[in-house]
């Protein structure tokens, strides 16, 4: 069938339309090449998802870098545990230090770098804390987040490296000092312990804090409760917990803390430290030469007379005060900083506690020699708290003397206060 001259006019104008928009659509646009349009939310979630383009590796070693804990300072949440149902699963973000885009976070001059994706550019964070850091880039710049990995990632190499042979029990006593009670934070321990590592949460802790000090029984109540739980501690064995070590962290007053000492005795290897005045912290200082003591007799009593030991080491202690408890007749001893003033503050170095037990035991092996028989000796003590420990966790009970702890009081002077290495018939 022919095609009538109207329907070849109409065709033919088609197929002219179809060559003018074909040769339109070959020539260059002067605006450049067209772009793709990507929805704006979709480039947002481009961003906010760059993470899931992370090698599986690189996952896996930033999961084991951190521990499965965030390594936000001070959150440490384990991330691989549901916080309520403690059901397992995948709660943490990669999150980058130095942003992928240049639109990011803390982003770089140049986005796409092949070191974004690079573990020591990425941390470990629970939802909330990679939030923040986020929301808030100029509080938490990239040296600030590289010092939160560091030593997040520091601690967790440490702490998995520890053999079980580190645990150490964490033993505390603590009182009423001038009326008031005295906290040892957790984080405070944990630090001053390192490289040992506790072998509970929990520790065993003899709290002393519901003793009233103005209570004329208060010492003998406190005696009595220290043994006790100083028993308690040792009631399954020599090795509290499957522990070899205890950490002791103390703070009485000093005739109860050398009653500590001697109940604890030297059954079990024991650190014991000190809390430091100008750090407020319990580790023991690196720098420094150790204190070196001296030792001497400073009045010469009657043959068979009363014996004293003067300990002034954190403090000075004027002999006429100590002889107003015991006598002109009596034979004082004392132990003292060698070449030094003594000062609260001189007990830094953990060879200072060593140092005075040595020089302690010695101390103690001369006035035995010196008095055969002696069944009593005076202590007056000015002593930090870690000494008080060690003078009565020093002593031989079939071999020392008993020790009369005296404690100084501003309205009476010197009292005594308790007898250490003494039979107790209960």
């Amino acid at each position: 069938m022919g095609m009538s001259s109207s329907n070849e006019r109409r065709w033919t104008g088609r197929l002219s339309a179809k060559k003018r928009s074909d040769r339109k659509r070959r020539q260059p646009n002067p605006r450049g090449p067209a772009r793709s349009r990507t929805p704006v939310g979709s480039q947002r979630r481009l961003h906010e998802d760059v993470s899931r383009s992370l090698p599986e590796k690189t996952r896996l070693m930033l999961a084991v870098a951190a521990g499965g804990r965030c390594e936000f300072a001070g959150c440490n949440k384990f991330l691989f545990e549901h916080h309520l149902t403690r059901r397992r699963g995948v709660f943490g973000q990669n999150a980058h230090i130095i942003s992928y885009s240049k639109r990011g976070p803390r982003a770089a001059t140049k986005s796409g770098s092949k070191a974004v994706h690079d573990i020591a550019n990425l941390l470990l964070l629970c939802p909330d804390c990679h939030k923040q850091i986020d929301d808030e880039e100029e509080r938490f710049p990239p040296e600030v987040l590289r010092q939160y990995k560091d030593t997040h990632e520091g601690r967790i190499r440490l702490l998995t490296g520890l053999g079980p042979d580190l645990r150490t029990e964490i033993v505390q006593l603590k009182a009423n000092v001038a009326g008031q009670p005295v906290g040892i934070p957790a984080p405070h321990v944990y630090e001053a312990v390192a490289p040992r590592y506790p072998a509970d949460t929990q520790g065993f802790v003899i709290d002393l804090t519901n003793l009233q000090c103005e209570d004329a029984t208060f010492y003998a109540s406190a005696e009595k409760v220290v043994r006790r739980r100083v028993d308690q501690l040792f009631a399954a064995g020599l090795e509290p917990k499957g522990a070899r070590h205890l950490s002791v962290f103390a703070l009485a007053p000093i005739p109860i803390l050398v009653c500590f000492g001697a109940a604890l005795g030297n059954k079990v290897a024991a650190d014991i430290y000190q809390r430091h005045r100008d750090t407020e912290d319990w580790c023991w200082k690196t720098d420094g030469v150790p204190v070196e003591y001296s030792f001497g007799c400073v009045q010469t009593g009657v043959p068979g007379g009363r014996v004293a030991l003067v300990l002034s080491l954190s403090g000075r202690i004027p002999l006429e005060k100590v002889v107003a408890v015991t006598g002109e007749k009596a034979t004082l001893y004392e132990l003292t900083l060698k070449d030094q003033l003594p000062r609260p503050t001189y007990l830094r170095l953990r060879d200072d506690l060593a140092r005075f037990a040595v020089a302690y035991r010695e101390a103690l092996a001369t006035i035995r020699a010196a008095h055969p028989g002696l069944t009593e000796l005076s202590v007056f003590p000015a002593v930090p708290a870690p000494v008080a420990v060690v003078i009565g966790r020093e002593l031989l009970p079939k071999v020392d003397p008993v020790l009369l702890i005296h404690d100084f009081d501003n309205v009476n002077g010197f009292q005594q206060r308790m007898k250490v290495n003494a039979y107790d018939p209960e």
